[in-house]
């Protein structure tokens, strides 16, 4: 048996996250879902989303680390995610990770 997940839709997703904004005067949202990066289709799509359609905001999230790579790392990086407050970028979270990048 293959793994199935469910998700809201990415329309969903951003309709939520623009209302927490516009009603709540949220500026920061934590994705609490520990499959929101399984489907890396899904999060670069998102993540363009964000970017274009809520600016000036930042995001949290979960990600498992098996398939937490730089890639992964730079596309949460420029849709505004955080971690602890701080910019996310690839080479703090390969230092966390202890991993070295390759060139």
């Amino acid at each position: 048996h293959g793994r199935k997940y469910r998700f809201h839709s990415d329309n969903y997703v951003i309709d939520e996250i623009r209302l927490l904004r516009d009603r709540y005067g949220a500026e920061h949202v934590f994705i609490e879902d520990d499959s929101f990066t399984v489907v890396r289709e899904r999060v670069r799509r998102l993540c363009e989303r964000f970017r274009r359609e809520l600016p000036g905001m930042t995001f949290g999230c979960f990600s498992r680390v098996d398939i937490f790579d730089e890639e992964m790392a730079a596309m949460l990086h420029a849709a505004g995610v955080r971690l602890d407050s701080a910019p996310l970028t690839p080479e703090r979270v390969l230092a966390v990770l202890g991993r070295r990048r390759r060139r």
